[in-house]
């Protein structure tokens, strides 16, 4: 059974001039190997609250008092510079990043975000690269993002105990430690302050814990599924595979230790391996790499976290111990339109 969601239509992001090109992008891997997922219909699970992260290491807390200028209410036009060959910032803006309040998002010529900066080549000697964002939708609440690589390797929980979102150690390493070093104060206030829903498991009940609000966060099973389209669809398990969910990690997250995998042909065949024939793939999946990651919905049991793995495998089904610090980061945002 093929379980095809409608596209949406996306509003003009923003109408200012492209700097990167396909190959000139700040990708650290071949952009083949990962699609836009597709906006297929509005989240009812995130709405958002005018708030701002003042940001520590490690403590996640928020101010009561919205903090915005004029200029910082709205995407503002960079003054774009021809971007030379290369991915490295070293060949970005002038490879100077130790100033990135002028930088603000834009749209590039591939359709994403371009907002933010973060290790992704794995050589940290010519500084950080800029996040590219798949754009999932654009509503009321802003435009919401996810980045299009995995970024980092993490635990969902450094202990093995029972844990929901709201008591993770990922949930604060994203609003303490991964927030500061990849948005500048300027950039963080762009960052929306979103209520986050945490609904319980409905295959096994387990518990999804309190609603939490956050900058910085992980997609749940139903947003992905809301905005993925399936090559397969198990409905009596509510899971399904996507060729569009192959997402690959960067050389920083590889070195983290993101485990990474290749499908192989056995993987596609009917008689061996995931019988991805059977899920309705292409032979295109053949030699793609992927990574399992995050997300932020409860699992098969209380010390276990929910995952997309690298077959495309999302839903209620797939499910990882907690302490896996193999886990890949692909976090997720709305910012201010």
């Amino acid at each position: 059974m093929r379980k095809k969601l409608s596209c949406i239509t996306l509003a003009t992001i923003l109408t200012i001039p492209t700097v990167l090109t396909a190959c000139d992008s700040a990708s650290p891997v071949n952009p083949s190997q990962s699609e836009p997922v597709k906006a297929n219909r509005e989240n009812p699970s995130s709405q958002t609250e005018s708030r701002t992260d003042p940001g520590n290491d490690d403590k996640v807390s928020w101010s009561e008092t919205e903090q915005k200028s004029p200029e910082q209410s709205k995407l503002a036009t960079p003054t774009p510079t021809p971007t030379p060959a290369g991915i490295g910032a070293a060949n970005w803006r002038g490879g100077d990043w130790t100033n990135r309040d002028d930088i603000l998002p834009y749209k590039n010529e591939e359709g994403y975000i371009v907002f933010g900066a973060y290790e992704q080549d794995g050589d940290e000697s010519n500084g950080p690269e800029p996040i590219e964002w798949e754009v999932l939708e654009e509503n009321g609440n802003g435009i919401f993002l996810v980045s299009r690589y995995v970024l980092d390797a993490q635990p969902y929980n450094t202990k093995q105990t029972d844990v929901t979102w709201e008591s993770c150690t990922l949930r604060s390493w994203l609003n303490g430690k991964f927030m500061n070093k990849a948005f500048t104060p300027l950039e963080q206030v762009l960052i929306q302050n979103t209520n986050i829903a945490n609904p319980d498991n409905p295959i096994n009940g387990i518990l999804g814990g309190n609603d939490t609000k956050d900058k910085i966060f992980l997609l749940s099973v139903d947003e992905i599924i809301s905005y993925t389209e399936f090559n397969s669809w198990h409905e009596e398990l509510q899971y399904g595979y996507s060729m569009d969910q192959i997402i690959t990690a960067t050389e920083y997250a590889k070195q983290q230790g993101t485990y990474c995998y290749v499908i192989m042909d056995y993987d596609y065949s009917d008689d061996y391996g995931e019988n991805l024939v059977l899920e309705n793939y292409s032979p295109d999946c053949i030699g793609r790499e992927g990574v399992s990651w995050w997300l932020r919905s409860s699992g098969g049991k209380t010390i276990g976290a929910r995952g997309v793995n690298y077959f495309g495998n999302v839903g209620w089904y797939c499910s990882y111990g907690l302490n896996v610090d193999s886990g890949g980061v692909r976090p997720a945002l709305y910012i201010k339109q």
